[in-house]
């Protein structure tokens, strides 16, 4: 496979990914049929000029811990080559979508048209949307233009999925938060020979640049779906790829274009340090900074530095533990008895983590088993590693 000069370094390391042998163990998704190993999807991952960012490491990761998924890299030349005619689904990720264009040229942006309409299906995210938009120098797969000067700066945004459209992607309706990073906003446009098209989730608030007011977009599309000839769009404005909380979107988008829902399995080993993490809100004390600063030397443990917001975004998730330590101002307590937060603290625990807390929070954090409570001056690391020790 060849790419271009200025993303060889990229591609290097993106190619050796897309080879790596998944580990992963086939599971069963509720609702809709998964494929079994042997009759895997194969997934065309555009890898050229264009499409750059975390999200092409995501999609990749993503794909490859997929049974019912098989990854292929593919750049221009190969789509000019008709190498999508092999595969079912063409997966558009984030970057630059006039360069995604450009990498492709007419004569590939001709074979994705003829890929869809033959049957083939097409997910795109961010950048991978505005290729499906019709507007120029863009793949025009869906009856939508983009916005005029709409988009916005990085943040983490609301998206709310209608009735029907969570019927679409097979997955409960209302509103996820996601991560957002600039992406377009569609608007229905003329009508495409052999095509129709629909919004599935709106933005439910909004982000701008400073003075540029016409980056609100609050009610506007956020993801678009639609039919051309045989095959199936579906496009995102934000990047459900990254968090694991917005898995079951990027699940859905493949079981909305193929019928297909995709089980993503990380196989978990022993040799992985401890999963710590480091409640933050609250005044920073000597106290409180000496035993972040032992949780964070100790080899066994991998330390997250989590906020109220790393918690909205699903970070108690990827724990084994938290640390509440000692907050004489009472900033962290009272953003603790939070009524999502104490929700999200009492699942991680269901879930099997375990909250070390000192006795000035302990009332901040819901009682549960694998609640435990410390002295002020006690040692939390040496907890921390007899409660998970191997």
């Amino acid at each position: 496979m060849k790419f271009p000069g200025r993303s060889l370094r990229f591609a290097a390391a993106a190619l050796a990914a897309l080879f790596t042998v998944s580990c992963a163990s086939t599971g069963s998704a509720s609702g809709p049929e998964t494929a079994h190993p042997e009759k895997r999807l194969k997934v065309a991952l555009y890898l050229d000029s264009g499409s750059s960012g975390n999200g092409v490491y995501h999609w990749i990761r993503l794909i490859s811990h997929a049974p019912q998924l098989e990854l292929h890299g593919v750049n221009g030349t190969d789509v000019r080559a008709g190498k999508l005619a092999g595969m079912d689904v063409l997966v558009m990720p984030g970057g630059k979508s006039p360069r995604q264009y450009k990498s492709l040229r007419e004569e590939g942006a001709r074979k994705v048209h003829e890929f869809v309409r033959s049957g083939g299906a097409y997910i795109g995210t961010c950048a991978g949307m505005a290729c499906t938009l019709d507007d120029p120098e863009r793949l025009k797969l869906l009856p939508f233009n983009r916005k005029p000067r709409s988009g916005g700066a990085k943040a983490v945004l609301t998206v709310e999925f209608s009735e029907a459209g969570a019927k679409v992607l097979d997955i409960a309706p209302g509103r996820y938060r996601v991560r957002y990073s600039g992406g377009p906003i569609p608007i229905p446009g003329k009508e495409i020979d052999g095509g129709s098209g629909e919004t599935l989730a709106v933005y439910r608030n909004t982000v701008s640049y400073v003075n540029k007011p016409e980056g609100n977009f609050f009610g506007e599309a956020a993801m678009i779906f639609g039919q051309l000839g045989k095959g199936k769009v579906i496009a995102a404005g934000f990047h459900p790829e990254y968090w694991e909380s917005t898995y079951p979107i990027v699940a859905g988008c493949f079981y909305a274009v193929t019928g297909v829902k995709p089980v993503f399995a990380f196989p978990r080993t022993d040799s992985r340090p401890i999963r710590v993490g480091y409640w933050a809100s609250g005044f920073p004390d000597a106290r409180r900074i000496e035993i972040m600063l032992a949780l964070d030397r100790c080899p066994e443990a991998d330390l997250r530095i989590v906020s109220s917001h790393q918690a909205d975004l699903g970070e108690l998730r990827h724990l084994d533990a938290l640390v509440v330590a000692g907050d004489p101002a009472g900033v962290g307590k009272k953003t603790l008895r939070g009524k999502y937060l104490q929700e999200q603290l009492t699942a991680f625990m269901e879930r099997g983590g375990a909250v070390f807390v000192s006795e000035s929070c302990a009332g901040s954090v819901p009682a549960h088993r694998n609640k435990i409570e410390l002295p002020e001056g006690a040692d939390f690391v040496a907890p921390v590693l007899k409660r998970f020790a191997r």
